[in-house]
């Protein structure tokens, strides 16, 4: 029997959900990492032999669509519009990119939809076409394309050559430019998390078994099977508890408002906070004791444990009552409770000191002489374009990937001999790998064949 909907189950859980994925969405992410791996890897066999039989010579071709293709390909080709949309190119050498209908100016988009109304450029030109033997831009047809705020943002990009490699096939929607199945999953299926409860991290992150958690998940959206549902599911024509007698047993009213529960609350709840805990509704009321607002036993993680524990055995005490006309001693109850969170925090104690004891310890060490270190911190602004750098006492200071940048794109102050430690890992990916699509990539390029 369901008692919530599969489509909230495929929810994030942020949104009071499991995070579980849908089948459809998820077999396209499958085959969108295939077309990935014929665009990326085409020294594999199965590329080769792909490329091969189909006569795919584009490295990524414009349309994937044959009657004649096996079930593999033309499952691929159903996808193929969708995932060209999510790729980006950094430019190498420029003759595997499209110039009008890839992306290779990630602000911009393809540069088919910012022409003059009047031109038309052919689809099969590449970006290394609109390069002259000099090494730069043919301005005097660019000019006759686009306007100059499009020119502006070609001007920031160097020129592709032969010395910068191949060109680089990167995945939008992750920031590292890698494909992954879960970057492309979200891409396909959007969630609207603009109204996010706090109170589903409060389940999710705390020291709670999973079976507890589980309840209060559906706690959280009324989905426990009190009378009320079970009249409306025609289980019982009773929907009234049968504990108090008390006209309809909701899920408040089993955890909380009947007699029985209420005697066991007024046993572990302080004095001052009984009117506003016996006030407040099923969403609010979970949120604040899962917060430990209410001060239940000593505080904090025991708080937590110890509301939702007894919760728990009210709701199993209650379908006892029902099923077995049997019904526990308060007193029993809440002393159990109070046990069985002193086991559960006992137990994450032990387990926080186990991990703290791998911890490793690291601290910064001045550069050798003749050196001069930068030191850069991984902090950025939501829009990406917070940049702020200095020397202070020899050290060079920036901030964050757009701090990188301007490090890259600048004069390098004079120092031959620089090291760099940075703690944003979207940027030493970039260093390491050369992946990103940014003014600055050409330059890393240049440096690491120096180095």
């Amino acid at each position: 029997m369901a008692l919530v909907k599969w489509d909230i189950c495929c929810q994030p859980m942020k949104v009071g959900s499991f995070g579980l994925r849908r089948l459809v969405p998820q077999s396209t992410s499958f085959f969108m990492k295939l077309a990935y791996q014929i665009v990326t890897k085409p020294d594999t066999l199965w590329v080769r032999v792909l490329r091969s039989k189909y006569k795919m010579l584009d490295v990524c071709p414009l349309l994937v669509n044959r009657s004649n293709y096996s079930y593999v390909l033309r499952s691929i080709s159903n996808v193929w519009d969708q995932f060209r949309k999510n790729l980006y190119w950094s430019l190498g050498n420029g003759r595997s990119v499209s110039f009008i209908q890839d992306v290779w100016i990630v602000d911009l988009g393809p540069l088919h939809e910012h022409l003059y109304s009047n031109v038309v450029i052919l689809a099969h030109l590449k970006v290394a076409d609109f390069v002259d033997p000099d090494g730069c831009w043919k301005w005097s047809k660019l000019r006759h394309y686009f306007s100059s705020e499009i020119l502006d943002y070609i001007v920031v990009c160097h020129a592709p050559n032969d010395t910068l490699g191949n060109d680089t096939c990167l995945w939008r929607p992750n920031v590292n430019g890698r494909f992954s199945i879960k970057a492309a999953y979200k891409s396909i299926v959007q969630f609207d998390v603009s109204h996010v409860n706090a109170g589903w991290k409060e389940i999710w992150n705390n020291a709670l078994p999973p079976r507890i958690k589980h309840f209060l998940w559906l706690v959280m959206h009324r989905r426990l099977l009190t009378n009320c549902k079970r009249v409306r599911r025609r289980l019982t024509n009773e929907a009234g508890c049968l504990i108090c007698g008390g006209s309809q047993e909701t899920v408040l009213h089993a955890l909380r408002d009947c007699w029985f529960a209420t005697e066991a609350w007024m046993k572990i709840i302080l004095a001052d906070c009984v009117f506003i805990f016996f006030e407040l509704d099923l969403a609010e009321w979970v949120s604040a004791n899962l917060r430990g607002e209410f001060g239940i036993g000593s505080g904090g993680v025991e708080s937590r444990v110890i509301f939702a524990d007894l919760c728990w055995i009210l709701w199993k005490n209650s379908n006892k009552y029902i099923f077995q006309q049997v019904i526990g001693k308060v007193e029993d109850m809440v002393r159990s409770t109070e046990y069985f969170a002193v086991n559960v925090c006992e137990t994450n104690l032990k387990g926080s000191r186990s991990r703290e004891s791998r911890a490793v310890m690291a601290r910064w060490c001045s550069a050798n002489h003749g050196w001069i270190k930068v030191n850069m911190d991984g902090a950025t602004n939501k829009n990406g374009n917070w940049s702020k750098a200095g020397m202070y006492y020899g050290t060079y200071l920036g901030i964050g990937l757009k701090g990188l940048e301007d490090l890259l794109g600048g004069a390098w102050l004079g120092y031959s001999k620089v090291i760099i430690e940075i703690d944003c890992m979207m940027a030493v990916d970039m260093i390491k790998e050369c992946l990103g699509s940014t003014p600055s990539m050409a330059l890393v390029k240049k440096i690491k064949e120096v180095s």
